[in-house]
């Protein structure tokens, strides 16, 4: 019983984090007058940074 309520505090703690940055970013476009998006297949608009070639990088330094 105690991990279902454990489980159920981290959940909620969840929940208020992203409806607060739902919030807060809502907040931000509305001050900047944009329009407001909500994604929910992703909330926090995190996106996956992977390290690029080095070759890669040479070849658009060079080309710039």
């Amino acid at each position: 019983m105690d991990s279902l309520s454990n489980f159920l505090a981290f959940l909620r703690i969840a929940l208020i984090l992203v409806v607060g940055g739902w919030a807060f970013k809502a907040c931000i476009s509305l001050i900047r007058g944009e329009k407001i998006e909500l994604n929910f297949l992703n909330p926090l608009n995190l996106k996956a940074r992977w390290p690029g070639d080095k070759t890669d990088a040479k070849d658009s330094e060079t080309s710039s």
